[in-house]
């Protein structure tokens, strides 16, 4: 892939790593992704290496105060969905009231918890 930065890059999917021609980059992929180090010595020496690294201490400290910002931020995005999930619900539910016209838009806002310029907006939108 060319970046125009002078430097080539490479991106290879470790879940496609089977389908990899070359044995030593599939090794590497077959190790990132199921962290088994396999038959080759480069793999081996990775694998032996992480588990060094697993035991200091500040790395372990580092790598779980990292967990939990990235699921923190996993949390975040969850909730944002869902916030945005039922706001769309909401809009749905608002849109299919006025097309039954059982009621005014002030009771639509009322009863589905919207405003009543979101209800007006969709109800143009319908037009």
């Amino acid at each position: 892939m060319n970046l125009n930065d002078k430097s080539l890059k490479v991106i290879y999917n470790a879940s496609a790593y089977k389908e990899e021609k070359d044995d030593k980059v599939r090794a590497f992929l077959r190790f990132i992704q199921t962290n088994e180090p396999g038959q080759d010595d480069f793999s081996n020496r990775l694998s032996a290496l992480v588990e060094k690294i697993k035991d200091n201490d500040k790395f372990r400290r580092d790598y779980a105060a990292m967990n939990l910002h990235d699921r923190d931020i996993t949390r975040a995005a969850k909730r944002e969905g869902v916030l945005q999930g039922a706001g769309k619900a909401k809009l749905e539910v608002a849109e299919n009231l006025l097309k039954m016209r059982l009621l005014n838009s002030e009771q639509i806002a009322q009863s589905v918890g919207i405003s009543l310029e979101k209800v007006k907006e969709l109800q143009s939108q319908l037009k």
